[in-house]
This record gives structure tokens, C-alpha cells and sequence, in this order.
């Protein structure tokens, strides 16, 4: 007789009673069946997906579950193991492939199935290309090597005024070396920051990545700037006698707590190391030395269409200035300086330099015909002109690349 529903239940009215009556309805819930459950559990189940991917687009591994609502079992089966396997791991192949899994759900001897239909979306093949370089007398420059070094300090400067190039950073190279307001020293911003973080240090190398790609966003990948790798071998053997678990090549996140200290001179582990870290930092890496032979660079050989615009690089050759790349060996027409990202089919490039001979390519004959057109004239008398033809016209049957020539009139 109450909405809070309590006190004892009330099951009739008694004879002899005056007033309203207003009862309230308590129930007691009956639990669920099996086949209820069973049917709860079949909608909620659903197959896990990678980020992005959709029933209709699988790319990665999916998510099988073994269990469901209610303490219900789940097992799986395919109709394409070779693309879907049982335990969600997926193949893709050649082609768009739709596989059928069929969920079989068990409760206390009761089952049901559920299928789930998914496309395996093919992979798709990246085209990759060639780069073919005809030096043509000319060799790749060297990395290392040329005048070279006698001072470590003149190379260390050398080196970050070449990565503040590289960065075309606003702030000014004097800071980027030394350090906002400082004109001496190794203080710059070219390592750890103050707030944690490396964002020019993050521009200099990937890791374990040494080799000369024009195509990568990286300082050390470019043809022109790979010749610092022995720097940079320098800084791991700095690190690595620090600490034998630790590599500059083979973290920079490790590479950025060590570069400013090893430009300063620092040693951050203990006197058993002491003097081999005085040592290895006042070095100058034997590439890098005065007379110093380097090594050739490696420029890139391949590229794919969704690779960045690639540069190409320059060769050197003794006394005579390279001019330019060009397709075609007669070195004519006009010179190709990059790989633009999206371009396709095999390169061939052939190297120019300012003693090269250009050979222009013979005319087509559409090519003659419109030179001919162009110097063909009407001769006049002496005193005419094409406004005022007062004697005798001259009509070439012949024109510049043994063109024929012939003539109608209006009048």
C-alpha cells in the first residue's frame, strides 16, 4: 500500500473496509533462459578490428573473441585459411578476397552460429624503379676526405653550420652552435632542449641509417652532408665506451643526450674511462683529417612513385664544372635536377660538364616544315612591297630543307 514497497504484501480487501484503496505492484524478476542468454550473447558478438579497417576493408589481424555474454564459448571457423586463419591472423594476397567466418556459441549443451563476411584487401604492389647514372669522365665526390681538418673545433663548428643549413632554421647559426647570446662554446640547440624535447636533433639521423638517400628528410642521408658519418661514428664509440648497452647510431633518443656533451668534451661516466674519453673527443676521425682520402658516396639507385622529390646529386670532375644532368646522350635540351615525387618508369641520367660536347638531335620532318614556313618569302621589285606590288613578284619553289613549294592565287 506504499510506493516504497514495503511492509507486508497485501492480498485482499476485507469486508467491512471504508475508504480508497491504492495498491502497488512488487515483482520478483525470473532469471533468464539459456536460450535467452544464448541469443544476448550472439547479438553482442562482433570480430576486432585494426584501426581504420572495416568488414569490408581488412588489412590487419583481427580479433577473434573466445567468450561471450553470460559465460558463453565462442569458436571459430573459415572458409579460407590461407587468408583468415581461425586465430584472426590474415594473409593478404594478389587480390581482394572474401572470406566467411562462422562464430559456433555454446551454453549448457545449447549452440547457435553467427557469420561474419570480411574482404582481405589485396597489397598493393608499389612499382619500384631504376636510376642509372652516366658519369661520363666524372666520379661521385667523396665523403671525408678534400683539405680535411688539423683543429677540432673549426670541424665541429663546420659540422652544425652545416646541419643549421640543412634545418634553414630562423634562429641564427651562432645560436644554433653556441647558445642564445654566447659567441664561444657548444651550448647551442642542436641536442636535448631544456623542455625535454630534440626537435632539430630529430633532423639528423634515423637510426642505423648511414647510407646516402637524397629522398630521406634527414641530415646525414644527403649526398652533400653524408661525408659527416665519420663524425658521427665518432659519437657512437664516445658512447658506446660510456656505457657498452648504449649506441648513438642505434638510438637517437640516446643520440640526443649525448651530442652536446661529447662536443663539450664531457665525461659523464668516471674516471676508469677518463682518459680514453679525453681521447676519443679531442679526435679528428682519420676521414676527416688534413689529406684525408674519404670515401665515394652511394647515390640513390632506385625510387618508387610515392617517394619525396629525390635531388640529384653532383659529380665531380678534375678542372671541369659540371653543368647538369640530362636524358639523352647528346646532352640537349634542358637539365633535370630532381626525381619529382609521383614520377615512374626507369631513369637514365647523363652527366654534363662545361668541355662536353652538345650534339642538337636531328629535325623531324613537321620540325623542317614549320622552319620553312617561317623563312618563306615573297620576293618584290625594288620600291615594293606586299601593300604596293607595282612590277614582277618572285615565287620560291623551294624552300629551307629542300621543301617544295608551290603557289595558287585569289585573282
Amino acid at each position: 500500500n506504499n510506493s516504497e514497497l514495503t511492509g507486508d504484501a497485501i492480498t485482499k480487501i476485507t469486508i467491512g473496509s471504508v475508504f480508497d484503496k491504492t495498491f502497488y505492484a512488487k515483482w520478483t524478476a525470473i532469471g533468464q533462459t539459456d536460450a535467452e542468454k544464448l541469443n544476448d550473447a550472439k547479438t553482442a558478438l562482433n570480430i576486432g578490428l585494426q584501426s581504420g579497417d572495416t568488414l569490408a576493408s581488412i588489412t590487419g589481424n583481427v580479433t577473434l573473441p573466445t567468450s561471450s555474454l553470460h559465460g558463453v564459448i565462442v569458436t571459430w571457423a573459415t572458409n579460407n585459411s590461407a587468408r583468415i586463419t581461425t586465430t584472426g591472423m590474415v594473409n593478404r594476397g594478389s587480390t581482394d578476397t572474401i572470406v566467411k567466418l562462422t562464430a559456433t556459441l555454446r551454453l549448457n549443451g545449447l549452440e547457435t552460429t553467427k557469420l561474419f563476411s570480411l574482404t582481405v584487401k589485396k597489397i598493393e604492389v608499389i612499382e619500384e624503379y631504376t636510376i642509372t647514372y652516366h658519369l661520363n669522365g666524372g666520379a661521385w665526390p667523396s665523403s671525408g676526405g678534400g683539405t680535411g681538418y688539423t683543429n677540432r673545433d673549426v670541424m665541429i663548428i663546420d659540422f652544425l653550420t652545416d646541419f643549421h643549413t640543412y634545418l634553414n632554421l630562423s634562429m641564427s647559426v651562432t645560436d644554433f652552435i653556441h647558445g642564445a647570446g654566447k659567441t664561444s662554446g657548444f651550448d647551442g640547440l642542436y641536442g636535448l632542449l631544456s623542455d625535454n624535447t630534440s626537435p632539430h636533433f630529430d633532423r639528423l639521423y634515423a637510426a642505423n641509417s648511414k647510407g646516402v638517400d637524397a629522398s630521406s628528410d634527414k641530415f646525414i642521408n644527403q649526398p652533400q652532408y653524408n661525408k659527416w658519418v665519420p663524425l658521427l661514428d665518432l659519437m657512437d664509440e664516445y658512447t658506446r665506451t660510456g656505457n657498452a648497452e648504449q649506441s648513438f647510431w642505434g638510438s637517437p633518443w640516446t643520440g640526443a643526450r649525448r651530442i652536446v656533451p661529447f662536443m663539450k668534451k664531457q665525461n659523464l661516466w668516471g674516471s676508469d674511462v677518463a682518459d680514453t674519453i679525453v681521447e676519443i673527443t679531442n679526435r679528428i676521425p682519420t676521414a676527416l683529417q688534413s689529406g684525408g682520402g674519404g670515401t665515394p658516396i652511394t647515390p640513390p639507385s632506385k625510387y618508387t612513385p610515392a617517394d619525396n622529390d629525390i635531388t640529384l646529386p653532383t659529380p665531380v670532375k678534375d678542372g671541369d664544372p659540371f653543368i647538369g644532368w640530362y636524358d639523352n646522350a647528346n646532352l640537349y635540351g634542358t637539365a633535370i635536377t630532381k626525381i619529382v615525387k609521383g614520377s615512374s618508369g626507369n631513369k637514365v641520367f647523363y652527366a654534363r660538364y662545361n668541355s662536353s660536347t652538345v650534339v642538337a638531335p636531328p629535325l623531324s620532318d613537321s620540325e623542317k616544315l614549320t622552319e620553312a614556313k617561317a623563312a618563306l618569302n615573297v620576293g618584290y621589285a625594288s620600291g615594293d612591297s606586299a601593300s604596293s606590288v607595282t612590277k614582277n613578284v618572285t615565287l620560291p619553289s623551294t624552300g629551307l630543307h629542300s621543301v617544295t613549294v608551290t603557289w595558287a592565287t585569289s585573282d
